[in-house]
């Protein structure tokens, strides 16, 4: 946390977390701004964000850790299996990843146990291009727009 804090200051790294939409492409720009990796940076974008909204690792179409904002209501677990229709999923299982952002069921990222009061996310993903990761990034958002 410490070292957070010095890096990405919470009050220099908040105005990037009132933008809307929720995207990779201010996870970038924090990166830029503050010279750190995308997962830190969308990390403490989550952290910091009033919206709902959360960061998943996965690798091999299971969940390896998750991050979410306060307003997330539910709780993405470890070792979750992605479903079908995820960008996550879809770069596991073809080996492709598509970078435009896709609305999907929550239930592919939750489960159908789910209370989160909205029918679909919005997914952004990145390849994690760090040595030692290869998985998927991906920045879940609330769909504002039914599907």
């Amino acid at each position: 946390m410490f070292a957070t804090e010095l890096l990405m200051p919470e009050t220099m790294v908040h105005p990037f977390c009132a933008r809307t939409p929720i995207d990779l492409v201010t996870v970038r720009a924090i990166v830029e701004t503050f010279r750190s990796s995308i997962v830190s940076a969308a990390v403490r974008y989550v952290e910091l964000s009033p919206a709902s909204c959360a960061v998943v690792y996965s690798e091999h179409g299971l969940v390896e850790w998750a991050k979410r904002s306060r307003a997330f209501a539910d709780r993405i677990p470890e070792q979750f299996e992605i479903g079908a229709g995820a960008v996550a999923f879809d770069y596991h299982a073809r080996g492709v990843l598509d970078t435009s952002a896709r609305v999907v069921q929550a239930d592919v990222w939750l489960g159908r146990g789910a209370v989160t009061p909205v029918a679909s996310l919005v997914e952004h993903a990145v390849i994690v291009p760090e040595p030692g990761w290869g998985g998927v990034l991906s920045l879940l958002g609330a769909n504002a727009a039914p599907t």
